[in-house]
């Protein structure tokens, strides 16, 4: 076979995703021709496409390097320093390759993703418009634009975005999905809660009560009926949503209520609601659980229960949810709060979101809580999940302040523990993670810092929580204004501190 008919069967399998096969042809003509700048380029698409991104830079190196203007190799390349995290050379390689480029329109749309996921929300905006010029009429790309607006604090452009989007692909999830941010957060609730509903098509998942063959509840009165609510999302919404059970139990007028959570929150929910059934699943194993262990006449995911009892303003709690920690527990917390010494007994966290995008808008740096952690006469403990004794001992090192931490649980594992040592504190301030859930269903008084942006749970305007009536809200001012919005807190702390 000569190496013109050896291309060919390397396009032919390549083509068939038989990436493995063409891998070797091209390693084969290479040895023949190592400077051919299109198989070489070809090469690190095939590595890359076989999830070897790391050996697929190589070659997509040498191919820029000979033909610095051949724009695939550029796009490719970028594409597999994504794949190692090395995003700086991403963007760079990106950049590279549309300038070569410009009308390539999948270039520019993984350039503006990459963008949008790094939060980079200005640069994303600008590619995606500049991808939108390619195809006007293109759904999914408005919106992509209509995402960046959002975070651009944009929100009357990003809903016509979405809208239009909707309009042009209708069973696109994305849109459906932002737009539901946009009326919840804007407190239009039944629009808001119908757009919710594209959660499922959005993760590609199917309703959990689509695994059961029940009627799914329609709102109406439930009296001579057993409703099942499945659990859904993570450790917060769950909390979020739970607090529409106690509506549920006294409007509906339930014969009985059976609730499938995560194992984890499992003794929470039993100890609060004494008349609820609990059914405890893995969520690591897939949330399976029996059917046969209960009976229910009707089903419905916890999610979708604000769509009949958070339709209005009125319908959400006037009063702060009291939920029951464990005693034993608690009492353990309590000791161990009191030995510090007197002050109030403040919690912080200061990171957000397992999401990049998410945990890049949510999150603070230690560092900048100096001042507040400054504030003379309290006690700080640590309610951040997950790594946090290098942030907190850089702290100490650094500027002489104390978090109280302890490293002997671990509230992802056991979220039960962290929710009894919040139950004692005197009050929580946080970025919004699960613990700000905690605190809320508590009613502990907490201070949520929350982006300029915020997620559709916090509204628009307000400074206090239409869900937790014990929780205040601070915003940030402006895209990335944690320093200004903790200027804030430091403030309202040493007021705090004077009215006790």
């Amino acid at each position: 076979m000569d190496n013109s008919d050896s291309l060919k069967e390397a396009l032919r399998l390549h083509r068939a995703e038989d990436f493995a096969g063409a891998e070797k042809i091209y390693h084969e003509f290479l040895r023949a021709e190592p400077d051919h700048v299109v198989v070489l380029s070809s090469l690190g698409a095939a590595l890359f496409a076989q999830e070897k991104a790391g050996e697929g830079i190589v070659p997509l190196k040498q191919a820029t390097e000979l033909q610095p203007d051949y724009a695939p190799a550029h796009i490719t390349l970028a594409e597999c320093y994504v794949a190692e995290g090395r995003v700086d050379e991403a963007v760079v390689s990106y950049s590279t390759g549309l300038k070569f480029a410009p009308d390539s329109l999948p270039g520019k749309i993984a350039f503006g993703d990459l963008l949008f996921r790094e939060f980079r929300i200005n640069e994303s905006y600008d590619v995606f418009l500049s991808a939108l010029a390619l195809e006007p009429e293109n759904g999914a790309i408005i919106a992509k634009v209509a995402m960046a607006e959002f975070f651009l604090g944009r929100l009357k452009e990003a809903e016509n975005g979405f809208r239009q989007a909707i309009e042009l692909a209708p069973k696109l999830a994305q849109p459906h999905w932002f737009l539901s941010h946009i009326l919840l957060l804007n407190e239009r609730f039944e629009e808001g809660w119908a757009e919710f509903d594209w959660r499922w098509a959005l993760t590609k998942r199917q309703p959990p009560e689509a695994q059961i063959r029940k009627p799914i509840w329609d709102g109406t009165n439930l009296e001579g009926q057993k409703i099942l609510l499945w659990g859904e999302q993570g450790i917060g919404d769950e909390m979020l949503f739970s607090t529409c059970i106690p509506d549920l139990l006294e409007r509906k007028n339930p014969d009985g209520c059976v609730l499938v959570c995560d194992q984890r929150m499992a003794g929470l929910y039993r100890r609060s609601f004494p008349s609820l059934e609990v059914l405890e699943v893995d969520k690591s194993a897939g949330m399976t659980w029996d059917s046969s262990a209960v009976d229910f006449d009707v089903q419905i995911s916890i999610g979708a229960l604000p769509t009949y009892l958070r339709r209005s303003i009125d319908e959400f709690p006037s009063h702060a949810q009291h939920y029951v920690a464990d005693a034993e527990k608690t009492l353990k917390w309590r000791r161990r709060l009191d030995a510090l010494g007197t002050g109030p007994k403040i919690g912080v966290a200061w990171r957000g979101g397992f999401e990049a995008r998410t945990r890049l808008s949510k999150s603070t740096d230690l560092m900048m809580w100096e001042k507040v952690l400054s504030v003379p006469g309290a006690q700080f403990i640590n309610v951040q999940y997950g790594e946090r004794s290098t942030d907190i001992a850089r702290l100490k090192d650094e500027t002489g302040v104390v978090v109280h931490d302890w490293d002997d649980f671990d509230p992802i594992a056991d979220p039960d523990e962290q929710i009894a040592q919040i139950s004692c504190l005197d009050l929580v301030i946080q970025v919004s993670n699960a613990s700000v859930h905690m605190a809320g269903v508590l009613g502990v008084p907490v201070w949520n810092l929350i982006p300029f942006i915020p997620e559709w749970r916090w509204s628009i305007n307000r400074d206090y929580s239409i869900w937790y009536p014990n929780m205040r809200l601070f915003r940030q001012p402006e895209q990335d204004g944690w320093v200004p919005l903790l200027k804030r807190v430091e403030v309202a702390l040493r007021a705090y501190m004077e009215a006790r």
